[in-house]
This record gives C-alpha cells, structure tokens and sequence, in this order.
C-alpha cells in the first residue's frame, strides 16, 4: 500500500488542533489532504488511520503550543529580560498585572529552565532575566509547562522604559518567527465556547522593540479562523514604535479574518511610530471583512 503524506507531517496535520470540538473537522479536511493514505481501502482502516492521527495529536499538543523568537546582543556578558508586561484581561489601570506564568525556556545557549510566577504589580517588572556568555544571535523557544489555557498572556513589552521594558533591552529583539495561536491568550472553554477574554490579547506585545523584524512564518495561526469574537484592545498597539530600518511586514501576516464582532480600540495605533525606510504593507494584510459589531476607536492610521 502506498502512503503518501504531501509534506505535511505530524506538525502540519496537527496544527489546526485547539481543542476536542475541533478534532472531528479538522481531521475530515486534513485526511483529504493527506495523500493516498486508505483511499482504496474500507472504512474501517480509514477510521483506524483517523484514530492514530487524533491520539498522536492529543500526545504532542503542548509541542505545538511554543513561542519561538530571536535576540542579537552586541557583546559578550550582556543579560536580556522576557517581558511580563502583556495586557491581557487588564484593567485600566497599571496596578492590575497578575496574570500567571509557567513556562519552559529554552535560551538558545544550551541553557533551558522553568520559569514560573505572576506578572508585577505594574508594567516596571523586571521580567525573567538571562546572561549569555558570548555576542551573538539566539533562538529563544517558550513552551507551556504546565496548562495551555492562555498560556502566554503574561508576555508582553509596555509603553514604559523601566525593568525589562528598558529600550536597550527591546533593541536585543531581531526576529518573531512562530504563529500566534489563540490558546496564548484564550482558554480551551473561551474558544469553545466562543467568549473572549476582555482586554489586551496582543496590546503592547512588541511595542518599542526598534530592531524587529517578521520571520516568513510570523502570522495569526489558522487556528484563528474558529474566533468570531475579541475583547477591548485586541491588537492595539501592538508594534508601536517598531521605528527600525529593518521592520518590514512578511508576505502572510494578518489579522483573524473571520472575526465579526469585537471592542473597544480593535487596532488602535496598531503600526503608529513604524517608520523605517524598509516597512511596506503586504498584499494580503487587511482587516476582517466580515465585522458588524464595532466598539470606540476601532483603528487609528497616523
């Protein structure tokens, strides 16, 4: 029998996985695209095929789950901070940062470690630090330690310049290369149930980092096709101030298209301050088409 897999891997098949409610669809198309897996055979052995796929999924679903970026530092003995300042599910005020983190770092230097706790009292924390012995580029990997339920909300730059928002420390970051997907931000039963978290999914997440740059595979997971609903703030801000000559938007990034109804200050000064001489909009960024229900400030163009 031959078995086909179009290059799509574990991985692949696997990436649209949220949840148990999105299984048995997810894997109708997916089996489609498979290749010549059973085609000629009965049922029976198709079913079984779908069963391995599903179990072998639920298995590496927190492999799935990571945040992958990149920091350059310019000499040897330097220490670069993980943020703590995201916005998710805050208030209007900056006394309200607790979100939890527990999450395995991997440091791009060989040194991988479990980091958990709650945001600080404000957007000064001084974030999860690091020294790397030598100048030089590293891929830093955040994964889940424990529940995946909006597992990375605690990320995030702020608009201040003190703990980890230092600017020297934004400046180390060069390059966002992993999908976002909405279990960083959103529990299981959110996405299931359809319900958004109130504030600040992606606010201020790379606000100020000057020598940023998108990897080819940084976008909204497809995963985000499932939302229809997002809170205040939902990408307000989110590269404000990204003004470095190297910021230029890759081919595929772009907002969930299938959402229609969100708050207050949607995208608000989502890009406001990108000034480099290298930025230009890509040909398939828009915003969802499908909206109808709108909040106040849905989005600022300077």
């Amino acid at each position: 029998m031959k078995i086909e897999t179009n290059k799509m891997g574990v991985s692949g098949i696997c990436s649209g996985v949220v949840g148990a409610k999105n299984l048995s669809p997810m894997f109708a198309t997916s089996y489609e695209n498979i290749g010549t897996i059973g085609k000629s055979g009965s049922s029976g052995f198709r079913q079984t095929i779908l069963a391995i796929l599903i179990a072998v999924c639920m298995a590496t679903a927190a492999d799935i789950e990571q945040f992958v970026f990149q920091v350059t530092t310019a000499e040897a003995n330097p220490t670069f901070a993980i943020p703590l300042s995201g916005g998710l599910n805050q208030t209007s005020t900056t006394a309200n940062y607790t979100k939890a983190y527990n999450w395995t770092i991997n440091w791009g230097d060989g040194t991988t470690e479990t980091k958990s706790g709650t945001q600080g009292s404000n957007a000064d924390s001084d974030g999860i630090p690091h020294e790397y012995a030598t100048a030089g580029t590293y891929t830093i990997t955040i994964k889940p330690a424990g529940s995946n339920d909006a597992w990375f909300g605690a990320f995030g730059f702020g608009g201040n310049t003190n703990g980890a928002n230092a600017q020297a420390n934004k400046n180390m970051v060069t390059k966002v290369n992993s999908p976002l997907t909405p279990l960083m931000t959103r529990t299981a039963a959110q996405i299931s149930g359809g319900t958004a978290p109130s504030r600040g999914e992606w606010e201020n997440t790379f606000r100020g980092c000057q020598n940023l740059t998108m990897g080819e595979d940084f976008t909204f997971s497809e995963s985000w096709n499932s939302i229809t609903t997002v809170g205040n703030y939902f990408a307000a801000y989110m590269f404000r101030d990204v003004s470095g000559n190297s910021f230029n938007m890759n081919s595929v990034f772009n907002l969930p298209q299938e959402i229609t109804t969100v708050g207050n200050s949607f995208a608000w000064d989502m890009f406001n301050g990108v000034s480099g001489s290298s930025f230009n909009m890509n040909s398939v960024f828009n915003l969802p088409q499908g909206i109808t229900t709108v909040g106040t400030s849905f989005v600022y163009s300077p």
